[in-house]
């Protein structure tokens, strides 16, 4: 098992400062939000059909406050424990670490970031919607999934190609078919990137406009993503088959 934890600068940051960062600010941005919005909250929010069975079901107001909060520090803390763990089930299993400690930090930031916009947006929507607003958390909600979009699009022609751990894992070196399959897929990203990210802006400007239509064109933007890299892998794999 190889442990990476050098770059070509020196020491490699295996501590996900970015995304604990993103999580922070996201946190500090749903208590200001609670607390803007905790005076026009019922005591108990009641979602007509929400419970077993089509009946009524009951909300206080605490737990709609604390239930995202919670849902991000529960996900950052499996994020970041993660890592350790594969780290001890590779040293005692004998196998392949699919992950070095700098590739799972990069992902864990990315991860963060993406997730605590889509939670934090999720508890603007349903704080908005429990005060009377609702509106108001549908053009949050659109606007903040099209930014995800974005973020994802201006991302994917970045995605770095295995490194020693994944080649290691997928037995690479001795797979050239895999191989090729592996960087074809790579490619497919980075032509799906521009993509993603005009569909992003315009679901953005949609947002303000007619949220529904823009919760449709960021779900657009995804499956423009799987489609655009399934079209490359495809045509990679096609060709290996000709010769």
């Amino acid at each position: 098992m190889r442990d990476e934890t050098m770059t070509a600068n020196g020491p490699a940051r295996t501590v996900p400062v970015r995304g604990l960062t993103v999580a922070a600010l996201g946190l500090v941005a749903m208590a200001a939000l609670s607390v803007y919005v905790w005076g026009r909250l019922p005591w108990v929010l009641t979602l007509e059909g929400g419970g077993k069975d089509g009946a009524d079901a009951s909300v206080p107001k605490l737990v709609l406050v604390a239930l995202f909060p919670l849902l991000l520090l529960g996900i950052g803390a499996a994020l970041v424990l993660a890592q350790p763990v594969r780290e001890r089930v590779a040293r005692t299993t004998s196998v392949p670490l699919w992950r070095t400690r700098e590739t799972d930090r990069r992902s864990v930031d990315i991860a963060l970031s993406i997730l605590t916009l889509v939670i934090v947006a999720l508890h603007a929507f349903f704080l908005s919607y429990a005060s009377g607003d609702e509106r108001t958390g549908r053009v949050v909600m659109a606007a903040v999934l099209a930014l995800v979009a974005v973020v994802i699009g201006n991302g994917l022609p970045k995605v770095p190609v295995p490194d020693a751990a994944q080649s290691d894992a997928l037995r690479l070196d001795e797979r050239p078919g895999l191989d090729r399959l592996v960087m074809a897929a790579r490619r497919g990203q980075r032509r799906a990137g521009p993509v993603v990210v005009v569909l992003g802006l315009v679901a953005l400007v949609l947002a303000f406009v007619d949220p529904t239509v823009s919760l449709g064109t960021s779900v657009l933007a995804v499956v423009a993503m799987g489609v655009v890299a399934g079209v490359v892998v495809l045509r990679s794999a096609i060709r290996s088959t000709r010769t």
